[in-house]
């Protein structure tokens, strides 16, 4: 009886860390969906902007996709925009805290 009981009890611990360790890697997915569809959203958003000419600097300036403070994106964001142009121009992303980009 203790035997079971001691089995039972070994079953049980190892059952609630496995499901703790996929609920853990399952949200961990999510995220990284969930800032991906940020992104592309962010992206699309962009093409759609009727960008005035006085916007920019030279004729060749690049759209710039600024994430101020810590970057909940990580390399999304940078790989959805890698070699992409919205029209004439590039677009290309980068994180600051504050600065100037």
């Amino acid at each position: 009886m203790l035997r079971r009981l001691g089995i039972l009890i070994v079953v049980l611990g190892m059952t609630l860390n496995w499901t703790s360790t996929a609920n853990a890697q399952a949200g961990d997915a999510s995220d990284s969906s969930e800032y991906l569809i940020k992104a592309g959203f962010i992206y699309n958003f962009a093409k759609f902007v009727e960008w005035p000419s006085a916007a920019f600097s030279q004729a060749d300036s690049p759209i710039v996709i600024g994430v101020l403070g810590t970057d909940p994106f990580g390399g999304v964001l940078d790989h959805l925009v890698e070699d992409k142009k919205i029209g004439q121009r590039d677009l290309s992303s980068g994180a600051t805290n504050g600065e100037k980009i």
